[in-house]
């Protein structure tokens, strides 16, 4: 016990380490002048008044609790078995009951004056974390046909899959997500979630690219989407590999044929067979200029309106007579062949001279093909003609010589450039006579 500034007594209960405010019955403005103690717990205060200070009984304050162990995310609620007039928690609250979320060491001191306050005993809570279980997934994309591992990388006491298993791992092979639950040996929950995607085998079509009828000697080309990332041509019939990393082959020989394919995820995918025949024939027309480097058959230049025509030599180069009863030409506008020639009847070694017309739709450079079909493949032979402007001359009424140039067609009439000269300072009237190069200018 001390006497200290303020007219205030200050108790120490640990040999001066701390000091505890004891004015218990001095009141406020009274003059203290001396001190005695008798022994360590009785003494003598002199002042106005004398006052004799004594130990209080302990309040033996005692803390409850709704648990001393939870999981994190829980609570626990701290409580004073008695009820006092005033409460000061470690947490610094002042209500007899407290919640609290935070691992740690709690107490609360409790008085019933600023003479008789008592420190209650401690009480350790612990709040244990949640688990964090994590699944480890063999590959989050899969194909149609595979299926995929889901596994926690620990044990657990309890596990719920959502699938309903409750094994470390399950398998899997559909879309979706996939969520598992676990509860440790504290009791704590966790959970995790994955999603697995499925995708689709993939579902390669061959286009067979060939002719009407393929001879022995010639090819067929098998086609599938360049979307694949990989390739593998077999020929069933065979049991054999011909083929890889292409999306197209050429075979020249009777067989079934399929291709396996792999997409971007390494899902595989096998076709239909697609069936290759070779006739044992050949092609009995030749086109004389097919025969040479020069694959084209050129026209002269032509005027606009003017039509002009050629001799194509064919020729039966097989053992037995051809009748062939159409030429085709694929446009068929600027070039026509005359079907009056038709049929065409060749004996063996026998040659025709083909009739192709030629006339000009429009100024430049015109382009098509014709088509002569044989036994195995169609002859095609580019046509080339060149279509010119017309020019046509005359004088004026000043005795001007003028030209008129054509620029194109309009149906079956001509769009024709301005008069050259023009000198007219008005409207000019032109007359075009039976399309000979004569101008009339009126």
């Amino acid at each position: 016990m001390g006497v200290g500034w303020d007219r205030n007594i200050y108790y120490t209960p640990d040999a001066g380490k701390t000091w505890v405010l004891r004015n218990c019955g001095i009141e406020p403005g009274d003059n203290l002048d001396d001190i005695w103690f008798i022994n360590d717990t009785l003494g003598w205060v002199v002042g106005i008044y004398v006052y004799k200070t004594f130990n209080y009984d302990t309040l033996n304050p005692v803390i409850t609790a709704s648990a001393t162990e939870k999981c994190e995310g829980d609570s626990v609620i701290l409580s004073v078995n008695k009820d006092f007039p005033h409460y000061n928690w470690s947490t610094g609250e002042t209500t007899k009951s407290i919640v609290v979320k935070k691992s740690g060491t709690y107490y609360i001191t409790v008085s019933n004056t600023e003479c008789d306050s008592t420190k209650s005993n401690s009480i350790n809570i612990i709040f244990h974390p949640q688990p964090q279980p994590g699944i480890i997934v063999s590959d989050s994309i899969i194909c149609e046909t595979d299926s995929a591992r889901l596994s926690l990388p620990n044990s657990y006491p309890s596990i719920s899959w959502s699938t309903g298993e409750t094994s470390q791992s399950i398998i899997v092979n559909k879309e979706g997500t996939y969520s598992v639950t676990v509860i440790d040996s504290n009791g704590c929950t966790g959970t995790a979630s994955q999603y697995v995607t499925v995708v689709a085998n993939p579902k390669p079509l061959i286009n067979k690219k060939a002719r009407p009828v393929s001879c022995v000697g010639d090819s067929i080309v098998l086609e599938t989407s360049p979307s694949f990332s990989e390739y593998s041509w077999y020929n069933s019939d065979k049991s054999q590999l011909i083929g890889t990393g292409k999306n197209r082959i050429v075979v020249t020989e009777d067989g079934n044929y399929f291709v396996i394919v792999k997409n971007a995820y390494g899902c595989i995918g096998i076709s239909d067979t697609v069936n290759a025949k070779f006739a044992m024939d050949s092609n009995r027309i030749s086109v004389d200029i097919l025969s040479s480097s020069f694959r084209q058959f050129p026209f002269d230049s032509t005027n606009l309106l003017g039509i002009l025509c050629k001799k194509l030599r064919i020729r039966n180069t097989g053992p037995d007579t051809e009748i062939i009863n159409d030429i085709s030409i694929l446009r068929n506008i600027e070039f026509s062949i005359p079907q009056t020639q038709f049929p065409i009847t060749l004996l063996p070694n026998d040659s025709f001279d083909l009739e192709i017309c030629y006339a000009p739709s429009a100024l430049g450079e015109q382009y098509d093909t014709l088509v002569l079909t044989d036994h195995c493949s169609p002859h095609l032979l580019t046509l080339l003609g060149v279509g010119k402007p017309n020019i046509f001359g005359g004088r004026s009424n000043c005795n001007i010589p003028v030209n008129l140039i054509s620029t194109g067609l309009y149906g079956y009439l001509l769009d024709v450039s301005p008069p050259l000269p023009n000198p007219s300072g008005s409207p000019v009237t032109l007359e075009l006579r039976d399309l000979f190069p004569m101008v009339k200018i009126l």
